[in-house]
């Protein structure tokens, strides 16, 4: 559905490849919006901008250990028990968290953000 809104937005053709039509217009696909939605919201837990409920949801491997290691900048998740809790928002948000460049985690406020993950993603496509 998605692809052919894009394709009668650009007036691309049927055999036309969608993800060039993407690019084209500036525009992410589902899946990507779904991951910045997702980041946005981890950004905001870790900076402090989302209610106080949700900033026990994330902790960098830095509060494990009083020692450097490689991975002290990034999250770590809890342990899962079953299968559906690997589609929760806690562990779906570190491992997109863990996979964006550390360029795009260290924006100075959320606009941005946003506009660093928007790019990081379009140049993904």
């Amino acid at each position: 559905m998605q692809n052919k809104a894009i394709r009668s937005l650009g007036e691309y053709l049927a055999c036309d490849r969608t993800r060039d039509s993407f690019r084209d217009l500036d525009i992410l696909n589902i899946d990507f919006i779904k991951s910045q939605q997702i980041l946005i919201f981890v950004y905001q837990v870790l900076n402090g901008l989302s209610p106080q409920y949700f900033r026990s949801f994330y902790r960098y491997n830095s509060n494990y250990h009083d020692y450097s290691t490689r991975s002290s900048d990034q999250l770590t998740s809890e342990i899962r028990h079953t299968t559906r809790s690997g589609f929760m928002i806690k562990h779906v948000g570190v491992v997109i968290w863990n996979s964006i460049p550390e360029s795009v985690r260290c924006s100075e406020n959320l606009m941005l953000f946003k506009v660093r993950i928007k790019n990081y993603f379009l140049n993904k496509l």
